[in-house]
């Protein structure tokens, strides 16, 4: 779970943890990968503590990211969604801050377009904190846990 997971084939939602920059690189790979010269969007959550303007480098593509859906993850050590959005913002990357998952993803689903060539993959990572949040409202359930 959350290592590039597939919450969702169809609309495309990929979850993953990266968190830091070593994730973050192996991040960029598996885009590279997955979805070369693809257009993204990008659902991010992060903490203030895990140096996101380096973090983030290696996936700050404003030439096939579309937009970024910025969330504040349940933590005291989070960084404020608009505080994430100014990272993007200054990479040519529009962003905008939500106040919840359900939020940021209903959003991404509208830009996201409606025939098949248009449904533009959706990546949610930054955060493992926000993992399960992102899991349970893509109907995805820890039956152990639940």
């Amino acid at each position: 779970p959350a290592r590039f997971e597939v919450l969702s084939q169809n609309p495309p939602i990929l979850l993953d943890g990266a968190h830091n920059r070593s994730g973050m690189d192996a991040l960029a790979e598996n885009i590279d990968f997955y979805y070369p010269d693809q257009p993204i969007l990008y659902l991010c959550g992060m903490l203030r503590d895990k140096n996101p303007e380096d973090a983030l480098a290696p996936i700050l593509r404003a030439d096939t990211t579309r937009f970024c859906a910025c969330i504040t993850p349940p933590s005291p050590r989070a960084m404020q969604a608009e505080d994430l959005c100014e990272i993007f913002r200054a990479r040519g990357i529009a962003s905008e801050p939500y106040a919840s998952i359900d939020a940021a993803l209903d959003a991404l689903k509208e830009l996201r377009g409606d025939s098949e060539s248009d449904m533009l993959p959706i990546l949610c990572f930054g955060s493992l904190y926000s993992a399960g949040d992102i899991r349970r409202a893509c109907g995805i359930y820890n039956e152990t846990a639940e």
